[in-house]
């Protein structure tokens, strides 16, 4: 998942990420859309290859969609506390004694890289949410504009 920051994603947050009670269906699903999503979120969540078959008419398509962003939004979430979470923490491993202090120091290198990696991504991420922001807003106006035609 390098899309943020140019880097390799630096949190894992596979265990994190839970199934939800509910996935957000605009009416109760059938089992069939149920077991569906369940399978297509796990497959998501680790990453892996997922074969879904299921007879015509069972709506494959509204599991597929409902299934992939459920995972999605949760996923995004979970990352975006993380990577919070590690731009927060200033503290790199606690010297034990036993090593020398070149060591300790390489460590603190180390941990404050990845600490800067995150602040680049949440950088990004935040950037891209301030995008979809503008967009949300210009078509709320236009939409305004629009009915404010009609009405004249």
């Amino acid at each position: 998942m390098a899309e943020d920051g140019g880097s390799a994603d630096i949190v894992d947050v596979r265990q994190a990420v839970k199934l939800p009670a509910e996935f957000p269906f605009p009416f109760p699903p059938y089992d069939i859309q149920q077991e569906f999503m369940t399978a297509l979120f796990g497959a998501l969540n680790e990453g892996k290859l997922g074969i879904f078959e299921s007879p015509t008419g069972t709506g494959k398509s509204l599991s597929l969609i409902c299934g992939a962003l459920s995972w999605f939004i949760e996923y995004n979430k979970q990352r975006k506390l993380a990577l919070n979470n590690l731009v927060k923490d200033d503290s790199s491993e606690k010297d034990d004694g036993a090593e020398d202090w070149l060591a300790a120091a390489s460590k603190k290198q180390e941990h404050n890289h990845k600490r800067y990696q995150a602040k680049q991504q949440l950088d990004a991420i935040q950037k891209r949410e301030e995008q979809i922001k503008k967009i949300l807003d210009r078509r709320k106006n236009l939409k305004l504009q629009e009915e404010e035609k009609t009405i004249d």
